[in-house]
């Protein structure tokens, strides 16, 4: 299993950080002949005037669109992604 490690400092909007990394990894799997990936991000966006979600909504199973194939591929290219929160305000904080 290809796994793939990032850091997302600039965009918070979980389906650009899907767009921006998800391509990368299939590529390196689908060049050991791997249908199935792994990509961890870690989103050091600020963190100001929302908490985060629960974790469990920032896991995502991501079918890649290949190079000449509208989603009707025998065998998708799939990733696993999962984005980690930092840069957290401290609860305390959401209530000023």
């Amino acid at each position: 299993l290809r796994i793939e490690l990032k850091v997302e400092s600039e965009t918070s909007e979980r389906s650009s950080i899907v767009e921006k990394y998800s391509k990368q990894v299939a590529q390196y799997s689908s060049g050991s002949y791997r249908l199935m990936s792994a990509l961890v991000v870690l989103d050091l966006t600020p963190k100001r005037g929302a908490p985060p979600a629960h974790p469990r909504n920032d896991i995502f199973l991501v079918d890649v669109t290949a190079h000449g194939y509208n989603d009707d591929q025998q065998y998708p290219s799939k990733v696993w992604l999962f984005i980690v929160n930092g840069n957290l305000e401290r609860p305390s904080d959401y209530s000023h």
